[in-house]
């Protein structure tokens, strides 16, 4: 697959012109009005991924923002309706890709692998070996190093062998018959015989018989 160029893309939505101004690494020739919908896409990328913080008994900590949540912060923060915050938001996905939803396990698995380092690296930083030690064995298991690894070849590298066909055995150091039909009656003639016929007869003018007859 080829890489997407600028002149690939058709200038027809903001999202397209930022795209093909990205691409170009012209941004600062953006008009103002798609200058700030990039600002504002940008922001909401970066509060996904940040999430929403926390406070709790035993110590603060992040989760992800709910939607109704970020659309709440996205207009007071850019003074906006909701409409435009909730069209931002979905642009802000298409755009970064980010927090784009996947039905891919190994996306799913790479998520819960992060989630869970941070938490058994903060449960360590608390003492609670315990804990971290049990984030220990979940992780191992999600990166698979309980199992042995298979090596499998690579199908979309594979490319096949063009056979050579070869019609002359003279070219491949082989005795070339004038006569390959009549070689061949010759041959199924004399498995014909019988074992009686076979053992009273002289296998060396068996021999001569076919080939130098």
């Amino acid at each position: 697959m080829s890489n997407i160029k600028s002149r690939d893309i058709k200038s027809t939505t903001p999202l397209d012109r930022i795209l093909k101004a990205w691409l170009a690494h012209d941004l600062d020739n953006l008009s103002e009005e798609d200058k700030g919908i990039l600002q504002r896409i940008t922001e909401i990328d970066k509060r996904m991924q940040a999430g929403q913080l926390v406070k709790g008994n035993k110590g603060d900590f992040s989760r992800p923002m709910r939607l109704k949540e970020l659309v709440e912060w996205h207009t007071e923060r850019f003074k906006i309706s909701s409409r435009q915050a909730y069209a931002d938001i979905a642009m802000a996905k298409q755009f970064f890709l980010s927090t784009e939803t996947r039905d891919d396990k190994e996306f799913a698995r790479g998520q819960m692998i992060q989630q869970g380092e941070e938490m058994m690296f903060q449960a360590a930083a608390q003492s609670d070996f315990k804990s971290a030690a049990a984030f220990f064995k979940e992780l191992r298991l999600l990166r698979g190093l309980d199992k042995i690894d298979v090596e499998t070849p690579d199908l979309s590298k594979w490319e096949p062998i063009n056979p050579l066909i070869i019609d002359d055995p003279a070219e491949l150091g082989y005795e070339k018959f004038e006569n390959p039909k009549q070689v061949i009656e010759k041959l199924l003639k004399s498995f014909k015989k019988g074992p009686i016929e076979k053992l009273l007869g002289d296998p060396q003018s068996d021999i001569e018989e076919v080939y130098f007859e």
